[in-house]
């Protein structure tokens, strides 16, 4: 599926897990994510203008700080800066046992190192609350992705 650039992608994925996620209000993500994807998490919460806040933790503190008040967990997989990787399996499976919206931008992760995203991510089995998946394929400039999402909505 070729798409937009990331930034206008994780935009899109952003709004759409936003809906999803119910009367929740707040964005989870941590001070190693790409600052692009902080600053467009602050653009749809104000254009949005509904009262969502971003909460933005250390890296070590991202479980910790996954409760039933957070609408959508939006991580990057590595830190671009240092090389420092999530545990991606398990921060999605707490936040799918706490009913969060997941959105893993995997666009340092694509091409640099093997991506081991679970397959439930991918499949969209878990229905509208699935992880959404937005991968840059940054060798080809395209977009492919959100999958979960994509899933959750037509066979839900």
């Amino acid at each position: 599926m070729a798409a937009d650039s990331t930034s206008v992608n994780l935009y899109k994925a952003l709004n759409a897990a936003l809906r999803l996620a119910g009367p929740r209000k707040t964005i989870l993500s941590d001070s190693g994510n790409f600052p692009t994807d902080l600053y467009i998490a602050e653009g749809v919460i104000g254009t949005l203008d509904r009262g969502y806040q971003l909460k933005v933790v250390a890296p070590e503190e991202v479980a910790e700080a996954m409760d039933e008040t957070v609408a959508v967990l939006m991580l990057t997989e590595v830190d671009y800066r240092t090389g420092r990787l999530h545990d991606m399996a398990a921060l999605t499976a707490k936040a799918k046992a706490l009913g969060i919206v997941t959105i893993w931008d995997l666009a340092h992760s694509a091409g640099a190192l093997p991506v081991d995203a679970p397959a439930e991510l991918a499949t969209g089995r878990y229905g509208p609350l699935a992880s959404l998946i937005v991968v840059s394929l940054l060798s080809l400039g395209i977009w492919a992705a959100i999958w979960a999402l994509l899933g959750s909505l037509l066979w839900g």
